[in-house]
């Protein structure tokens, strides 16, 4: 019989990006192993016709939250939920690993029938999720959470030290297919660059000023044969193209919609270089081999930088950084640690990769 693995990581889009290489290393200790993993949907994309994933069981907490408060839809919601546990009641697993560790995924690797659950100690894991576990493991609190998952498996098969791999995507043909067809309309360019100036709404602390991205932009647009792109998330459209029209050149280019999960991958899977604040997108093409800058303020680089290929810069005060925080002590956004971080550092970031680019031959768009 095949071993059978419950991997739970509900999100985000970053935090399931960096989890995401551990697949690579349960396929090389338990190759014929059934996985299954557990993800809210909002990120489901990531991983729905994964290679290395036998099945997605998608979880619509939202929806149901919204729901619940409905009278209209909230006895329909009830029977739904109550159809959720009696199929994931109906499975069977050897091994459940829990890679997010708060309450939420605690309570669901408490419903998932498995004989051994495996999670992170506190303080890793938060709000008594470990209480649902049968091992609970500890681990360095400094380690960076792609580190942290791979070791997390590690330690409880009592395997020595491997190589991290970066993760593996699914293929995205329909998104691939749309976005080449939306870059061949672009201008001509052997570099393409990426700028993401948004962040998530409930990390509006990690925001860089607008006014410092559009100092940077200004200068990288006199590099020769060099595109530009904005990309965006949900709400962030107005904003972004209001920097394209305070800059207006004939190479910076603003995303014609907000992009979907699959199409951003297909995207990134084109570009030479990605410059962001510590979100979804950053990581996201750092594990995809794009040479990304994180700028960093109120999360510690050494737990959150971008693993792979990734530069940071992170300011040197005030002294209360990284304070780990939702919210600004200061109540100031943009918040003083991230406006610590001068335009200048960012542009000898970029132009250090762009130097030693030169050279390079044109990156196909095809």
């Amino acid at each position: 019989m095949k071993p059978s693995i419950a991997l739970i990581r509900l999100g985000s889009m970053g935090d399931v990006v960096q989890t995401m290489a551990v697949l690579n290393l349960f396929r090389k200790i338990l190759p014929l192993c059934h996985i299954t993993w557990f993800v809210e949907s909002g990120w489901a994309e990531l991983l729905e016709g994964h290679p290395q994933l036998d099945e997605v069981v998608v979880i619509p907490r939202k929806k149901w939250q919204k729901n619940l408060l409905c009278l209209r839809y909230a006895v329909s919601t009830c029977r739904e939920i109550k159809h959720f546990y009696q199929k994931i009641q109906a499975k069977r697993f050897h091994y459940l690993f829990d890679f997010h560790g708060n309450l939420r995924s605690g309570i669901l690797a408490g419903l998932v029938p498995c004989s051994r659950k495996i999670g992170l100690a506190p303080p890793l894991s938060r709000e008594g999720s470990h209480l649902f576990l049968t091992d609970s493991i500890s681990l360095s609190p400094w380690l960076h959470k792609t580190d942290r998952a791979w070791k997390l498996v590690e330690t409880y098969f009592g395997i020595s030290h491997s190589p991290v791999e970066p993760p593996l995507f699914p293929s995205f043909v329909k998104e691939e297919k749309r976005v080449r067809a939306w870059l061949q309309k672009l201008p001509n360019a052997k570099k393409i660059l990426v700028v993401h100036p948004g962040v998530s709404r409930a990390y509006q602390i990690k925001r860089w000023p607008f006014s410092f991205y559009q100092k940077v932009l200004e200068k990288v647009l006199e590099f020769p044969d060099l595109l530009v792109l904005l990309s965006y998330g949900p709400g962030e459209e107005q904003e972004v193209r209001k920097l394209s029209q305070a800059i207006y050149h004939p190479r910076l280019v603003p995303l014609d919609w907000v992009f979907s999960i699959g199409e951003m991958v297909a995207l990134f899977r084109r570009v030479d270089f990605f410059l962001g604040s510590d979100t979804g997108p950053l990581h996201l093409a750092d594990a995809l081999g794009v040479q990304t800058l994180g700028l960093y303020g109120p999360k510690n680089p050494l737990t959150y930088r971008p693993y792979f290929k990734g530069q940071w810069i992170q300011a040197d005060q005030p002294s209360c950084i990284p304070c780990g925080h939702k919210s600004c002590k200061f109540n100031q956004i943009p918040s003083p640690c991230m406006e610590g971080i001068t335009p200048e550092q960012v542009l000898q970031g970029i132009e250090k990769f762009f130097t030693l680019k030169e050279a390079l031959p044109k990156k196909s768009l095809l």
